[in-house]
């Protein structure tokens, strides 16, 4: 009994078949992992790419171009891929006037006005109010191991008045 133990230890058949069981689970689960990461960053870049794209739209229409914010939303949907069912809550593009230089924001550019009667009194400041939402069930999650990401991107676009001249 003794010697087939001696046997046994020394020989070294089939060690690498062993050292591959113990190391290859390991390699796939970083591999996952780094895969799943990349995934994640690669979607808020997306959005954010996307967020950027909004607002040189939104710029733009300072410079004389039409777009509401209807029609800006319905280009970022585009974008983003966001054509299917129960995906129209996850772009809203809203405008927004600041009455003069208070935090108050109204919907109408006439809604800042007090005194209608009053010429002199500033109408307000468009601004588009810009929100992004997106959510990705990572693979590791089908493992018990955290739960899905989600992704929010807010952003607020003072609209420049248009002068009737294009902007240098």
């Amino acid at each position: 009994m003794i010697v087939l133990l001696r046997h046994l230890l020394r020989d070294r058949a089939g060690s690498m078949l062993i050292e591959t069981a113990i190391a290859a689970p390991v390699l796939v689960t970083l591999a996952l992992g780094t895969f799943e990461v990349a995934r994640i960053v690669e979607r808020q870049q997306e959005l954010q790419s996307a967020a950027a794209e909004a607002e040189i739209i939104a710029l733009a229409t300072g410079s004389g171009a039409s777009a509401n914010p209807a029609q800006v939303e319905a280009i970022l949907k585009t974008s983003l891929g966001f054509t299917a069912a129960g995906e129209e809550d996850k772009v809203d593009v809203q405008g927004f006037y600041r009455c003069d230089a208070t935090d108050t924001v109204v919907t109408t550019a006439t809604g800042c006005d007090s005194d209608p009667e009053d010429e002199d009194v500033v109408s307000g400041t468009p601004y588009y109010h810009i929100q992004l939402q997106d959510s990705y069930t990572p693979t590791w999650t089908q493992f018990g191991i955290g739960g899905p990401v989600s992704f929010s991107v807010e952003r607020w676009v003072l609209v420049p008045p248009y002068t009737g001249t294009a902007a240098t």
